[in-house]
C-alpha cells in the first residue's frame, strides 16, 4: 500500500509486528477498529519487521469494512543490529524507535500501541489529549511506578536519576512526532542502549525513561493494564491503592498482555483472555489458534471415530445388513 497522509483529524496509530506476532497485531487493530463508537476513521501504520505476504493480507482482512485503514512501512532489520533482545523479545520491540524517524513529517502526532494490546474504548479519548508541551503522553508502569521500583531501572543513581522518579511503560504512547525528531530521540535511545547493554533491563523503554527522566505526560492507569500484575507473587510488587486497581479491573479502557504469558498460549491463567478471544474471533486468525474456547469445545477426533462407528453400526442394524 502506498504512503498516506492522514486528515489533520484522523488519529494515527503506530504499531510493528514480526511475523510471530501477526495474529496478536490483527487482534489489537480489530479491538481498535470495534470500539470507535464516535471517532469516524484511524489510519494505522504497521512497521513490518518480518511479516509474510500472507501475513499482511490476513491482517488486512481481518479489518476489511471497518473505519480502520492499514498501511504497512517495511523496516530492515539491519537498522536495529546490535540491539539488546531477550526471550520473548524480538527487535520488533524497537521497531517504533526507527519508525519515527522514517515517517518524518508526514504526521505531527500518533498514537503507538504494542501488538500484544486489547483496547477497549475509543481511542479518539486519547487523540484528543493535549500534550502540554511534552514529547510524549504514557501511563506509569504498573508494576515500576517509579525508576528505583524492584522492577524499575537497574541502577538510576548511573544516570543521575532519583528513585522516586516516575516511570512509564512504553507499549501505549501519544507521541508529539515533530519535537521526538527535534530532540533526536530515536537515534539518542539506541545509542544508548548499544553503549550500556548491562546497565538495560526492559530494552527501549529503559532507554526513553533515561532520557525522558520523569517529563511526560501521565494518563489514566486503565489505559495499560497489565494482567500479570494481579497474580501472585508480582501483585505483592504493586504500588498501587486497592481501589485503583478495582477501578482498573472493572472499566479497563486497554489492556497489556506483556511478558511471556500470552493469551493465545495459556489463556487460563492470564486476566483479560475473554477481551481478546472476543476480537481474535472478528479476525483471519479465527481459527487458527489452538487454545480458542470455540476450538477447544469441538468434538475431538477420537470420540468423531466413535461417533460414526455407532452410527454405521445402527445404519447397519435398521439395513439389516450382517
Amino acid at each position: 500500500m502506498d504512503a498516506m497522509k492522514s486528515p489533520p483529524d484522523m488519529p494515527v496509530l503506530l504499531t510493528s509486528a514480526d511475523s510471530a506476532f501477526s495474529m496478536p497485531c490483527a487482534v489489537m487493530l480489530r479491538s481498535v477498529a470495534d470500539n470507535l463508537s464516535w471517532t469516524p476513521a484511524v489510519h494505522a501504520v504497521v512497521m513490518d519487521v518480518g511479516l509474510t505476504a500472507r501475513d499482511r493480507r490476513r491482517i488486512r482482512s481481518s479489518v476489511r469494512w471497518t473505519p480502520l485503514s492499514v498501511e504497512f512501512l517495511e523496516l530492515s532489520t539491519e537498522a536495529l543490529a546490535g540491539l539488546k533482545v531477550d526471550g520473548h523479545v524480538s527487535k520488533a520491540t524497537y521497531a517504533r524507535l526507527v519508525a519515527l524517524d522514517m515517517l518524518k513529517d508526514r504526521f505531527a502526532k500518533c498514537i503507538y500501541i504494542d501488538a500484544d494490546f486489547v483496547v477497549l474504548r475509543d481511542i479518539g479519548e486519547l487523540w484528543e489529549i493535549d500534550l502540554k508541551g511534552f514529547a510524549l503522553a504514557a501511563v506509569r508502569d504498573f508494576l515500576a511506578d517509579c525508576a528505583g521500583s524492584t522492577h524499575g531501572l537497574i541502577d538510576p543513581g548511573y544516570w543521575g536519576i532519583q528513585a522516586q522518579c516516575p516511570y512509564f511503560n512504553s507499549g501505549l504512547l501519544i507521541i508529539d512526532v515533530l519535537r521526538w525528531r527535534a530532540e533526536q530521540m530515536s537515534s539518542r535511545a539506541i545509542e544508548l542502549i548499544r553503549k550500556h547493554p548491562n546497565k538495560i533491563r526492559w530494552w527501549d523503554q529503559d532507554a526513553l525513561n533515561i532520557l525522558i527522566q520523569g517529563q511526560f505526560l501521565q494518563i489514566g492507569l486503565a489505559w495499560n493494564i497489565h494482567p500479570q500484575a494481579f497474580t501472585w507473587p508480582r501483585v505483592s510488587d504493586l504500588a498501587l491503592l486497592p481501589e485503583d486497581i478495582h477501578r482498573c479491573m472493572e472499566a479497563p479502557r486497554a489492556i497489556h498482555f506483556a511478558g511471556p504469558m500470552k493469551p493465545w498460549r495459556n489463556n487460563e491463567e492470564i486476566w483479560g483472555t475473554n477481551h481478546f478471544m472476543r476480537y481474535l474471533y472478528r479476525t483471519a486468525w479465527r481459527d487458527r489458534v489452538p487454545n480458542a474456547p470455540w476450538r477447544k469445545s469441538k468434538i475431538g477426533l477420537g470420540l468423531w471415530v466413535r461417533r460414526l462407528a455407532q452410527r454405521i453400526q445402527v445404519w447397519r442394524k435398521v439395513r439389516g445388513v450382517e
